[in-house]
C-alpha cells in the first residue's frame, strides 16, 4: 500500500499479508519527482481478490451492527 502524506511531502509504503495488520516499509520523497502517481493500479491474483472481498464484507457487517446497536 502506498499513501500520500501530503503535508510532509512523502509517500509511505506499507505491506500486509491479511489487510488487517500493516508493516511500514519506507518513506519516499515526493519532490521533485515521484512515481507511482495517484491512481496507480496493480495486478492481483484471484486468491487475493477473494480475500479482499471477504474482509470488506466482514467490515461492512461490523459497521452495520455498530450502527444498529446505537
Amino acid at each position: 500500500m502506498v499513501y500520500d502524506c501530503f503535508r510532509d511531502h512523502i509517500c509511505q509504503f506499507c505491506h500486509s499479508t491479511d489487510l488487517v495488520n500493516w508493516k511500514w516499509i519506507q518513506d519516499s520523497q515526493t519532490q521533485p519527482y515521484y512515481s507511482p502517481k495517484h491512481g496507480t493500479v496493480i495486478l492481483i491474483s484471484k486468491k487475493e481478490l477473494k480475500k479482499m472481498k471477504k474482509l470488506l464484507r466482514g467490515r461492512e457487517k461490523q459497521k452495520q451492527q455498530a450502527h444498529l446497536s446505537r
